[in-house]
């Protein structure tokens, strides 16, 4: 990896170069070829912010599922040393959570 970046810099520092004397050389090609290294620079920082925010997206959905999966886990663990009729309690808040309107607790549990 290190080995291609190394001779990828090489050729880019050529090819920079090589512009920069044709630039030299043709005084109307300094002009292009400062237009076009500023296009390449502003895509190549846009291409940079992309990546950027896609990395940190794709860690915060990452950390919301575990969350999330956590908050269930906190929810079974209070559930589970409730009574019988703190159970039914919480199930009917559940149903009206969803939704549910035409229901009723009616114990015995």
């Amino acid at each position: 990896m290190r080995r291609r970046r190394t001779t990828r810099n090489k050729a880019v520092a050529g090819v920079l170069a090589a512009l920069v004397l044709l630039g030299l050389l043709q005084p109307m090609l300094l002009l292009y070829l400062g237009a076009l290294l500023a296009a390449a620079g502003i895509g190549w920082m846009v291409w940079r912010l992309w990546r950027t925010d896609r990395l940190l997206r794709s860690k915060d959905d990452a950390w919301r599922r575990q969350e999330e999966i956590a908050a269930g886990q906190r929810t079974l663990a209070a559930i589970d040393v409730v009574t019988g009729t703190e159970f039914e309690e919480a199930v009917a808040q559940l149903c009206r959570r969803d939704g549910c309107t035409q229901m009723r607790r009616v114990g015995g549990t």
